[in-house]
């Protein structure tokens, strides 16, 4: 998010959890996204104002041991475009 922050606007939308064994002390995420990623969600979002990326995390400890493996759909937008749509979202409820 801190790549993509400052041009657009990110937030979750959907995740799904599958727990693989209880843990008993900090575990650790490490999440990388590829420059083809970043490549393909920029030119997403210029071609259309948004987009919707899924990532994959694993929960893991020291011993390499998963504990958790989560499916997250990232919603990310444009920052002009997202102002556009909230914009017109409200005015739609009046």
């Amino acid at each position: 998010m801190r790549i993509l922050v400052p041009a657009f606007v990110v937030w979750d939308k959907t995740a799904h959890i599958r727990f693989r064994r209880p843990g008993k002390s900090k575990l650790f995420v490490v999440l990388k996204i590829s420059q083809e990623d970043l490549s393909s969600i920029r030119s997403q979002v210029k071609e259309s104002g948004h987009a919707s990326k899924m990532f994959s995390i694993k929960w893991w400890y020291m011993d390499q041991m998963v504990y958790a493996e989560i499916e997250r759909q990232c919603y990310i937008a444009d920052k002009g475009y997202y102002e556009t749509r909230k914009d017109d979202s409200r005015s739609a409820k009046f």
